[in-house]
Formats: structure tokens, C-alpha cells, sequence
């Protein structure tokens, strides 16, 4: 049977049969000066697309349990040592906060993160699908604040 999969010279011998990727979308650029409410300069028009998606790490490793834990470890460790950009413009000089946080993320590797065994349960407020059905109003005390961001487990 013919095959696409592209061979790739090294050791170990790689195949594109097996690519687990990390992106980042930008969400929304703000200012905020300190004395009022922040403003927002950019928001992305589709943050549930790809469309500004940006690869952080591609890897040809087949996913696994390991592979996702070790990933939203290595992700985690990056976003906690960024720093402030600093820019110019003329004589005004500021900097960029940023602010990252987990989303668009597949039902298995959220689940496998937060150690959650049912993945028939939203990670963000603990819902299934029957109680989503009968919700009429949404209680925003049952949102899980540890799910916005997500650690190693």
C-alpha cells in the first residue's frame, strides 16, 4: 500500500505519522494606563479559529498521557519566566504585559491535565451535558477558577 508519510533523517528516525503541536492565538491587545478601565487597541475577530494561530512547538511524537502532561509542563514553565516587552514610540515609551492562558484545547488533553476521569463533564464549571440542556441562566459561582489556567497535575 502506498504511503505519504515523509521519512526525516536522524536518530531516532522520524515520520510525519505522528505530530503533536502547540499553538498560541492572540486574543486581545489592551492598554491600560492605570487610571481607568483598560482599552482595547486589537481583538482577535475569530479566537475560535486558526486563522492567527502560531505554532510554539511542533513535535513528531505519537499523543499519549505523558506526552500532553509533559507539554502543558514545558508550556507552563515558559509562560511563568515571560517578561514585559518593552517599545518605543517617539518620545513615549511602554511596555506589554502578557497574559497567557489555556484555550482551544481538545476535551482529551484538558482532561488528562485536570485528572478528570469523566470527559463528558465541562473542566470550566463541572457540567454535563443533561444539566447544559435544562440551564436557562448560567451560575458563574460554579466556575472553576483553577480551569482558566490549568497546571500540571
Amino acid at each position: 500500500m502506498p504511503t505519504s508519510r515523509q521519512k526525516f533523517k536522524g536518530i531516532p528516525p522520524y515520520d510525519d505519522q505522528h505530530i503533536f503541536q502547540s499553538s498560541l492565538v492572540p486574543i486581545r491587545l489592551q492598554v491600560n494606563d492605570g487610571s481607568t478601565q483598560p482599552k482595547v487597541i486589537w481583538k482577535n475577530p475569530v479566537t475560535s479559529s486558526s486563522r492567527f494561530c502560531r505554532p510554539i512547538r511542533v513535535r513528531f511524537i505519537k499523543e499519549s498521557k505523558d506526552v500532553i502532561k509533559d507539554e502543558f509542563k514545558h508550556i507552563n514553565e515558559q509562560i511563568s519566566r515571560l517578561e514585559k516587552t518593552k517599545f518605543s514610540n517617539g518620545d513615549r515609551v511602554g511596555f506589554i504585559r502578557h497574559t497567557l492562558i489555556h484555550t482551544m484545547v481538545d476535551g482529551k488533553v484538558i482532561h488528562t491535565v485536570m485528572g478528570d476521569i469523566c470527559t463528558r463533564k465541562c473542566y470550566i464549571c463541572g457540567d454535563n451535558q443533561e444539566e447544559f440542556m435544562k440551564m436557562k441562566t448560567y451560575d458563574h459561582d460554579s466556575i472553576n477558577p483553577d480551569a482558566l489556567s490549568p497546571r500540571e497535575n
